[in-house]
């Protein structure tokens, strides 16, 4: 997540949930608008057509957020960056609830669909009084959210198709394997889409966008499917923090990793405590810890998912720069 919002600003908040744009969407933008497809009279159009594209993947991840907020879970970010969009959302563990929350979002193209249904047939029946760029441009709106819905559904994870999926076989198998499923059919689907769409041609920058598209998907797919199998061999590992998760992947860090206060120099279980020394109350959240799943590293205060610390903290607070001495490998 850090890396990803390090190049996004805030567009605006509304419901709790604030909404920031990536500065490369405006490449995706660009591209986007090259389309060789002649819709009309005026290039101005093109881009309208690709920022309502993009209004239709913003609903589509307010439908992720509410409804994972809506079984009791964590949403308050969604990012528009060239690949659409991503709401961060942290769901129950719970293979219903994380069903409801990723299939919210291809709910609401399904309920588009009737909508731009209705203005197309509107357009027909008024066509003498209304500008032809209006009438391309709901039949591309109408066009864009269908293709967007059949292309969410696919069973391939990451998308949400392959994510329904994975939470579909986790009634009936461990979460680990049922990732692990869905996640490996992901990198063979990503692999046949690429080639797919390719061969269909559409000039170089379509080309670039799809190769990079397709790429994303089968990065995503090939984590989760190295995340799962850590995920099954950490079956009787030690108890985990589950207040506490991995921003990138979701997985809780085991209990007992020890961290010593440079103030005090009493030690304490870092996220037992909150990154908060219960000695003398000097603060940890900056600390960095590897994720063991997936890797990746954040600072303590990223992995909290409850307000167990205050979230407006120092950069002199001890360990930002120099991290405490942690009695084992921050990875867990």
């Amino acid at each position: 997540m850090n890396r990803i919002m390090g190049g996004a600003f805030r567009l605006f908040r509304v419901a709790g949930i604030t909404v920031y744009l990536h500065y490369t969407w405006f490449l995706a933008i660009f591209f986007f608008a090259q389309s060789p497809l002649v819709r009309y009279s005026n290039t101005a159009w093109n881009y309208a057509e690709a920022v309502g594209l993009f209004a239709i993947v913003l609903m589509h991840e307010f439908g992720h957020a509410l409804a994972t907020r809506s079984v009791g879970g964590k949403a308050d970010t969604i990012i528009l960056w060239p690949f659409g969009g991503i709401a961060f959302v942290n769901a129950p563990r719970r293979p219903l609830a994380t069903l409801w929350a990723i299939a919210a979002g291809p709910l609401v193209n399904v309920i588009l669909v009737p909508i731009f249904i209705l203005l197309h047939h509107w357009a027909i029946a008024d066509s003498a009084h209304i500008d032809p760029n209006v009438f391309g441009f709901i039949l591309a709106m109408q066009q864009i959210n269908l293709v967007l819905l059949l292309f969410n559904i696919l069973p391939i994870f990451p998308l949400d198709g392959g994510q329904i999926l994975s939470s579909i076989l986790w009634l009936f198998m461990s979460e680990a394997k049922a990732v692990r499923i869905a996640s490996g059919l992901g990198m063979v689907g990503a692999v046949a889409l690429a080639i797919f769409f390719l061969q269909q041609g559409g000039g170089a920058g379509s080309s670039i966008y799809i190769a990079l598209i397709m790429g994303f998907l089968f990065i995503t797919a090939f984590r989760a499917f190295k995340a799962a199998g850590a995920m099954g061999a950490m079956r009787g590992a030690p108890a985990v923090h589950s207040h506490c998760r991995c921003p990138n992947c979701q997985a809780s860090p085991p209990v007992g990793l020890q961290i010593q206060c440079q103030q005090c120099q009493s030690r304490f279980d870092l996220f037992g405590a909150a990154g908060v020394c219960p000695e003398c109350h000097a603060r940890y959240t900056m600390v960095p810890v590897r994720c063991g799943r997936c890797q990746s590293t954040h600072p303590v205060g990223d992995w909290l998912t409850v307000a167990t610390v205050d979230a407006d903290t120092s950069a002199s607070e001890p360990g930002t720069g120099n991290p405490a001495d942690i009695s084992s490998d921050p990875k867990y």
